[in-house]
């Protein structure tokens, strides 16, 4: 943590009266030497020194790698949901009633360690951590800001280090994927899309399919057996029979189901 993180946290979360309060972080890269600033839709005056997370994602359908970039991918992230605050100048503080004010707030990591909480808003709507290998903090964040009454986020403000182990020999157990870690984020990514029933489109889309994206991208990566891929080729079909809001999210778990039986009949071969 930084030196003032938690004051400044709590008293954010007293000064605005609300259930839950939260900043940015530092990605930091000890071997590889560069520090990023997480990711935020909003423009800030952090450091220049600090350049914004970026998401890599898979190229898994086969077009041009600059219609991906530069098209279809920000298509399926999802441009900026501008709906309470501008996304043109540097901001300071978010303060929304819910998230339905600013759907945007999903799409930022779920660290659940640049945050702080009422106590009444984990207890009495008995937000825990699941049971997933990987996902569980997605889950649990999301179910706070689902049922937040109040949030603010300090755009500008950086809470906690988080060192990175880039190491060769040094690899957390979210850096070592197998076919458990896939299968049970998208355990979560179902867990979470069940949550959001009930809201609008915007906070049902982009509370999942940027994680999707990612997903695909671990995925067209690893090795999988046939009989690996047939098993996650199950949980997407999961995921696809509810999550289905727009044309954009059908085509891209569509996309994804082609990508992997493309793969399991390749095996076959």
């Amino acid at each position: 943590y930084t030196p003032d993180a938690c004051e400044t946290l709590y008293n954010t979360i007293k000064k605005y009266d609300v259930d839950m309060a939260f900043a940015r972080f530092r990605r930091i890269f000890e071997y590889g030497g560069y520090v990023q600033k997480s990711y935020s839709p909003y423009e800030d005056e952090l450091e220049k020194a600090y350049p914004n997370e970026t998401f890599e994602s898979a190229n898994f359908l086969d077009i041009p790698d600059v219609i991906w970039d530069n098209v279809v991918e920000r298509v399926l992230y999802g441009k900026n949901l501008e709906v309470t605050y501008p996304r043109d100048k540097p901001i300071d503080i978010i303060h929304v009633d819910n998230i339905e004010e600013e759907p945007d707030l999903l799409k930022m990591q779920p660290s659940v360690w640049c945050k702080i909480y009422r106590r009444e808003l984990i207890m009495d709507n008995n937000i825990r951590f699941k049971k997933f290998v990987s996902g569980d903090d997605l889950a649990f964040t999301l179910e706070a800001l689902l049922n937040s009454n109040g949030i603010v986020y300090l755009n500008n403000f950086i809470s906690y280090d988080y060192y990175i182990r880039d190491l060769p020999d040094d690899k957390s157990i979210t850096n070592t994927v197998n076919v458990r870690l896939l299968d049970e984020l998208m355990e979560s990514y179902i867990y979470c899309r069940k949550r959001t029933e009930g809201f609008s489109k915007d906070v049902q889309n982009v509370s999942i399919n940027p994680h999707l994206l990612h997903w695909m991208h671990t995925w067209k990566n690893s090795p999988f057996t046939k009989e690996e891929n047939r098993l996650l080729l199950k949980k997407v079909n999961r995921l696809r029979k509810i999550h289905k809001t727009d044309f954009k999210t059908r085509m891209l778990l569509g996309s994804m189901t082609t990508a992997i039986e493309s793969r399991i009949q390749i095996s076959k071969e």
